[in-house]
C-alpha cells in the first residue's frame, strides 16, 4: 500500500512588539524554527511487540532500532520504527504504563484534548481502509468526504486504540472541486468562489504565472492575491454573473487548474458564497468611540443577507500606497495585526494579501462566525492599530465587501 506520512503540526509563533515599532519578519520561510524538520513520533505502550508487529503489517514500518532507557523510563525497552517515507515512529514498551480506554467514535476521540492521531496520504481511502482493516485495524465508522478542505477520510485504531487517519483528495478537488460546481448548479444572480492556496516551495513564481494565463472572460471579478506573511500562500476571488458563467469558465479552463494543483501543497480550500449589496464601506472610527459607522453598515448587510448569528465573509480592499523599503515595515506590521486577530477566539480566519498583479494593492480577508465576533473584534486593541497601519500608508478609505457562504461544511 503507497501512502505518504502527513503530520498536523501546531505552529510555533514569537511575539512581536507593539505594532507603532513591528520588527520585520518577512514570511514564514524566515522563522526561527523554519529549518525544523518532523522526526517522530512516540506512542508508550503495555506491549511493544504487539504494536510494534502491527506498524509493520498494516503500514509498513520497519524495525530500525531498539535500546533501554532506565534512567528516563525504568523497565520499559524502546525501539524506533521508520516508514517507506522516512517518518519514524518511536514505541515506548512499559508493562507498567497506565492503559488507556479507547474512543469509540471519532467525536468521542475529539472530545479529549491533546495529540489525536497520525494522518496518512493515500491514493485511495476505500482501498486503503479495506487493506489495513484486512490486516487487523480496527475501523472508526465509514469512510466520508470533507468538502470544506476538499479531502476524503476515514479514521482507524490500532490494537491500543491509537487512531489513524487517511486521507485522499476528494474527486475533482482543485481550484473549483466539483462538488462545489454541483451545488452552485441552478443558483441565481451573482455567484463568488473565494479559493486559498498553498503552493509548494520553489514553485511560487511559476504557480503566478499559471493563475496569470487563466481565462477570466466573463468575469465579474478575478482577483489573484500574493500573502505576505505566508511564503506561498494565494488567494482567489471570482464573481460570475451566474452560475452558468462559472460552470463555462471551470470547463475551458479545466487543463490550468490542473497544472496549478500540480503546484500545490495540498488541495485547495474552496468557499462558494453570495454576495450581498457592495456599497463602499464609511470611514471606520477608532474603537474607542461607543459606535462605529462601520458596524452599522455591516450589521444592516449581516441582516439583509443572512442573519447574525450566521458565519459570513469580509473582502476589505485597503488602498495603501506601499511599495520600496516600506513593503517590509508594512508586512510586519501587518503580520502582527493577523496573528494578533486569528487568536481571538471567536475569528475563523483574518489574512492581508497583496495582488499578484500589483503588489502595491492589498486586499484583508475577515471570516466571522457571527456578528457578535465582528463587534467584540473592533474594541480591541489591535483593531486600533489596523487603523494607524491605514492612516501611515495613506488608506483612509476602504472598500468591505460581505459574503454568506452558499454551501454549508
Amino acid at each position: 500500500m503507497k501512502c505518504i506520512l502527513v503530520v498536523v503540526l501546531l505552529q510555533m509563533v514569537m511575539l512581536l512588539p507593539a505594532c507603532g515599532s513591528p520588527r520585520a519578519m518577512g514570511d514564514a520561510s524566515q522563522h526561527p524554527m523554519a529549518a525544523a524538520r518532523m522526526d517522530h513520533a512516540c506512542l508508550v505502550t503495555r506491549d511493544d511487540e504487539r504494536l510494534i508487529a502491527w506498524y509493520r503489517d498494516v503500514l509498513g514500518f520497519v524495525v530500525e532500532v531498539h535500546w533501554e532507557a532506565p534512567d528516563v523510563v525504568p523497565g520499559a525497552r524502546l525501539s524506533y520504527l521508520v516508514h517507506p517515507s522516512g517518518f519514524r515512529l518511536e514505541i515506548v514498551g512499559d508493562p507498567n504504563a497506565a492503559p488507556q480506554a479507547p474512543a469509540q467514535t471519532v467525536p468521542a476521540d475529539f472530545a479529549a484534548a491533546g495529540y489525536r492521531h497520525l494522518c496518512f496520504a493515500v491514493d485511495d481511502v476505500d482501498a486503503a481502509r479495506r487493506e489495513m482493516i484486512a490486516r487487523g485495524a480496527i475501523a472508526m465508522g465509514e469512510p466520508f468526504d470533507y468538502p470544506l478542505l476538499s479531502r476524503r477520510l476515514a479514521f482507524l485504531q490500532d490494537p491500543d486504540g491509537n487512531v489513524i487517519e487517511i486521507v485522499q483528495p476528494m474527486a475533482g478537488a482543485g481550484v473549483l472541486p466539483g462538488h462545489l460546481l454541483q451545488a452552485a448548479h441552478g443558483i441565481e444572480g451573482h455567484v463568488t468562489v473565494i479559493t486559498t492556496m498553498q503552493s509548494r516551495a520553489g514553485t511560487e513564481r511559476d504557480l503566478e504565472h499559471r493563475l496569470a494565463a487563466i481565462d477570466r472572460a466573463g468575469a465579474v471579478r478575478w482577483q489573484a492575491l500574493r500573502n505576505p506573511e505566508v511564503a506561498g500562500r494565494y488567494a482567489i476571488v471570482q464573481t460570475w454573473e451566474n452560475t452558468d458563467a462559472l460552470e463555462r469558465h471551470a470547463s475551458s479552463n479545466q487543463g490550468q487548474f490542473e497544472t496549478i494543483t500540480d503546484l500545490l501543497h495540498g488541495p485547495p480550500l474552496a468557499q462558494l458564497l453570495r454576495s450581498s449589496e457592495q456599497p463602499d464601506a464609511p470611514r471606520r472610527a477608532l474603537p474607542d468611540q461607543q459606535e462605529t459607522p462601520l458596524l452599522d453598515a455591516l450589521r444592516t448587510r449581516v441582516r439583509a443577507a443572512a442573519s447574525l448569528d450566521e458565519p459570513f465573509v469580509l473582502v476589505v480592499r485597503l488602498p495603501m500606497t506601499v511599495d520600496g523599503d516600506a513593503t517590509t515595515d508594512a508586512a510586519a506590521w501587518a503580520h502582527s495585526i493577523a496573528r494578533a486577530t486569528r487568536a481571538e477566539p471567536r475569528n475563523g480566519d483574518y489574512a492581508f494579501f497583496r495582488e499578484a498583479d500589483d503588489h502595491r494593492a492589498w486586499v484583508l480577508l475577515e471570516r466571522w462566525p457571527e456578528f457578535a465576533a465582528m463587534e467584540e473584534h473592533v474594541t480591541l486593541p489591535h483593531f486600533g492599530d489596523l487603523m494607524r497601519l491605514l492612516a501611515a500608508y495613506g488608506g483612509d478609505r476602504r472598500r468591505a465587501e460581505l459574503y454568506v457562504p452558499l454551501v454549508a461544511p
